[in-house]
């Protein structure tokens, strides 16, 4: 009789353990979806605190899908103590890489974003005679 009663136990213990894996019928998580790409704004602003007149070449790259896109521009003759602002560049959605190369210093810098994590990016570069300080932030998302 105690044999009996121990596999009963057993038993019941094991469908117990079984019942818990069993499906319930719930719908098994959907995984989540990747992103859509957004836009961004680029601003820049370079500022010399140098004592030689500076160039600064940039080149960005926006991905969009299986498409890339390349664009070079550059700032040229940026005297000493002279800022120069950029007008705010509109993106399109997608990924970016902005290559910014030091010519008088030959120094080569780079930043990546992406427009879903960061609406508006603020490059500021200060020429200095030594080399260079350069920032990048995403006001609208680096506070958070």
């Amino acid at each position: 009789m105690q044999r009996r009663s121990l596999l009963a136990t057993v038993g019941t213990g094991i469908a117990t353990a079984v019942a818990g894996c069993a499906d319930d019928g719930s719908e098994s998580p959907t995984p989540t979806p990747t992103p859509e790409p957004a836009e961004s704004e680029l601003h820049l602003s370079v500022e010399n605190t140098s004592s030689t007149v500076q160039d600064v070449g940039f080149l960005l790259r926006t991905t969009r899908g299986n498409s890339t896109t390349v664009e070079a521009f550059e700032l040229t003759d940026i005297g000493p103590g002279e800022t120069r602002t950029r007008d705010p560049q509109e993106l399109p959605a997608g990924t970016y890489e902005l290559g910014v190369e030091l010519r008088t210093l030959s120094m080569r810098t780079t930043s990546d974003w992406a427009g879903r994590d960061c609406p508006v990016k603020d490059i500021d570069l200060e020429l200095r005679a030594d080399g260079f300080r350069f920032r990048d932030a995403c006001p609208d998302t680096d506070d958070q």
